[in-house]
């Protein structure tokens, strides 16, 4: 009898046990709860470009920029869309590796050419028809200073028409203090070769005038097909500067070029005789035949009768012909 409550007890007990764990665990867990706790830190550490290639932004809004430090380091035939192809959102796309087709295109964060807004020396640059910019056309890469891209609308008071997708801005460098001379030759694939000068007249006198003016002859044969690709540019600038910060500037910009646009390529292009494709297409034909293996030919009669018309005949009209002729052809069989 008594080992019966003492077995019937031992659950009842062990029930109880567990009820005042979790309550114990519960009572634990709200005053954890009720602790209040403390946030994370975290932190971020910047450091300054030591180069100096991508200038520092003060200004309120999405902008970034590309130095004369960083211009220098590229090829000297790109124009302006091509040197801002690593900032963000700029996606470039060229008919030309080298920047002389105006068939250049610029899209910002998805909108296209036409909803960019150009500037250089705070003039526009856009096409007032279609809104477009021709790059090609810009100062050459040794005269710029900085070239800022700025994502997203542009400023009220900024000269553009088109402007809702960014705003592309190229300064001028300012000529030297002290007289010098820059000479720059290039040579490149496709028969590229390009030759820059700029002479700087420094500081004139007393007038606190100082100038530049520079000259570029670009030539390049074609990638596709046949033709080549010409530009002469001039640029020049008058700077004068005086007081506190006041200065003032006039900048010229002059270009002549001769490009060629590179159509899209079709059935009948590329069919036609003396195109570099189709050549291809030759020799890959004739190396399969090489490769192949040679038919056993077989001769087969073959009879040709020639002569006059049966109404010429029949007319009386004299001629000298063979009545038949006996020939023998040979023919794939198509066995090896």
């Amino acid at each position: 009898m008594t080992r019966a409550l003492i077995a019937r007890g031992r659950p009842a007990f062990r029930v109880a046990l567990t009820l005042s764990a979790s309550l114990a665990a519960s009572s634990a867990s709200a005053q954890v709860a009720s602790e209040p706790v403390e946030p994370a830190e975290f932190r971020v550490v910047g450091k300054q470009d030591p180069a100096g290639l991508l200038p520092d932004q003060k200004v309120p809004r999405a902008q970034s920029a590309i130095s004369a430090d960083f211009i220098v380091k590229q090829a000297p035939t790109l124009n302006a869309f091509q040197l801002v192809t690593l900032l963000p959102g700029a996606n470039v796309a060229s008919s030309d590796p080298y920047g002389l087709s105006t068939s250049s295109s610029l899209t910002l964060r998805g909108l296209g050419q036409d909803e960019i807004g150009v500037l250089m020396e705070g003039a526009p640059q856009n096409d007032i028809g279609y809104y477009f910019a021709y790059p090609s056309q810009f100062a050459d890469p040794e005269n710029l200073k900085r070239i800022s891209l700025a994502q997203g609308s542009v400023d009220i008071d900024s000269p553009t028409l088109g402007g809702a997708g960014g705003l592309l801005s190229l300064s001028l460098d300012d000529p030297k203090a002290r007289p010098g001379a820059l000479v720059d030759l290039s040579l490149g694939s496709y028969a590229a070769r390009r030759g820059f000068f700029r002479i700087d007249s420094g500081t004139i006198g007393k007038t606190g005038l100082k100038a530049f003016i520079s000259y570029s002859n670009t030539r390049a044969d074609n990638w596709r097909g046949a033709g080549y690709d010409t530009r002469q540019h001039i640029d020049a600038k008058i700077l004068n500067e005086w007081g506190a910060g006041n200065r003032a500037s006039l900048a010229l910009s002059y270009n002549d070029a001769n490009s060629s646009s590179y159509p899209e390529p079709d059935t009948c292009r590329v069919e036609r005789p003396g195109s570099r494709l189709q050549l291809r297409q030759k020799l890959h034909r004739r190396e399969h035949q090489l490769l192949a293996p040679v038919p056993r030919a077989v001769p087969q009669p073959l009879r040709l009768r020639t002569g006059a018309p049966r109404a010429e005949r029949s007319a009386g009209a004299r001629h000298h012909h063979l009545s038949s002729v006996r020939l023998r052809q040979f023919a794939p069989t198509g066995r090896s």
